[in-house]
């Protein structure tokens, strides 16, 4: 922004960090509870604003606002720009969290069978939809397995799916598995720095991928908690197997 610019005020539903960078900017600071809208606003601008703190930021100064503060920004530099990094941490509504739920079961779902009605009898009334057909449709829709377990595998996936912005770099002159495992045996393992890794009770999860713990839990829950770890050359060939699959992909470097 040239001085005295701004967005306007607002506010958002999530936490957020405003880091600075070059240039003064002064934030006008409310916890009001109107929180009503500008509707002849091009943007999602406060109707209006009653400021009860104000500060300044200058380069290299953060400044954390928690969900549904409204702030209002202007550049006080004399001259030249500013520009303010905004970080959001954005959380997902509860209807986005379950539009992903069904999207996730339709594309995990195996269901045997298929829409059959071989005792359907004619009728005199076709535009009636016999009681057999709903009934048949029900049994398809409770084979979908929506128990506790399912829930909590998709909560894995959920919290590693990778937003589209982020890209992973494989390794232009991948090594050989075996010389992979030799230097990591000696070296270790990093997450790369976009990668998302958590795990539960039963599975690691990885960039919206379910993988089942049967073993090496240790080294997995260290992996997930430190994002690296010595490679011990009593794991299990599958855990080898999978952190050189990581490898290639550019999940993960020695």
């Amino acid at each position: 922004a040239a001085p005295g610019g701004g967005v306007g005020p607002h506010f958002d539903s999530y936490d957020v960090f405003l880091l600075q960078g070059m240039g003064t900017r002064r934030w006008r600071l409310s916890e009001q509870k109107d929180l009503e809208l500008d509707p002849n606003a091009p943007l999602k601008i406060l109707k209006k604003m009653r400021p009860s703190m104000e500060v300044d930021l200058v380069a290299g100064d953060m400044l954390y606002l928690p969900p549904q503060v409204a702030h209002d920004g202007i550049a006080a530099q004399s001259e030249g720009f500013c520009t303010t990094y905004s970080i959001g941490f954005r959380a997902p509504s509860n209807q986005e969290i379950a539009d992903a739920f069904s999207q996730w079961v339709v594309e995990t779902a195996e269901i045997e069978g298929q829409l059959a009605d071989p005792g359907l009898k004619a009728t005199d009334k076709p535009g009636r939809i016999p009681t057999v057909y709903a009934k048949k449709i029900a049994e398809a829709i409770a084979q979908l397995q929506i128990d506790k377990e399912t829930i909590a595998q998709f909560a894995g996936c959920f919290a590693t799916e990778l937003k589209l912005s982020v890209t992973f770099s494989p390794p232009e002159l991948p090594l050989s598995r075996a010389a992979f495992a030799k230097r990591a045996f000696a070296q270790g393992v990093r997450l790369d720095a976009g990668a998302q890794c958590v795990y539960d009770a039963k599975h690691l999860y990885i960039n919206g991928d379910a993988f089942v713990l049967l073993g090496d839990r240790v080294f997995w829950e260290t992996l997930a908690d430190r994002r690296e770890a010595r490679v011990a050359a009593l794991l299990a060939k599958e855990t080898v197997d999978a952190l050189f699959d990581w490898y290639r992909d550019g999940w993960l470097h020695v």
